[in-house]
């Protein structure tokens, strides 16, 4: 996991709400969701792994250039159907 070495990697479980060590300290699984939310229910949970910069945000980012050159909706220059839809696949078959 270590291809460049400029990069740490970590590496740990983040897929569970509570670690394997809570889970094995509150003894044998309940039957019902119930009885197990009621053993769980005063367990501390981590708080999520995050990040310590967030990028910036998009409202202070500059504003989108409007759009120059072509304007012509997309609609106009696509022809569809079925009948172009056959020539399309007889010219890809053909290699044209």
């Amino acid at each position: 996991m270590q291809d460049n070495p400029l990069i740490d990697f970590i590496e740990i479980d983040s897929y569970t709400l509570f670690t394997r060590e809570q889970i094995a300290g509150i003894g044998e699984l309940p039957e019902t969701v119930t009885k197990f939310r009621k053993r769980v229910e005063l367990l501390p949970i981590a708080m999520p792994l995050g990040t310590t910069r967030l990028p910036p945000s998009p409202l202070s980012a500059e504003p989108v250039p409007e759009k120059t050159g072509d304007t012509e909706p997309a609609a106009d220059r696509f022809v569809g159907g079925e009948a172009a839809s056959a020539l399309h696949v007889e010219a890809y078959f053909a290699g044209r």
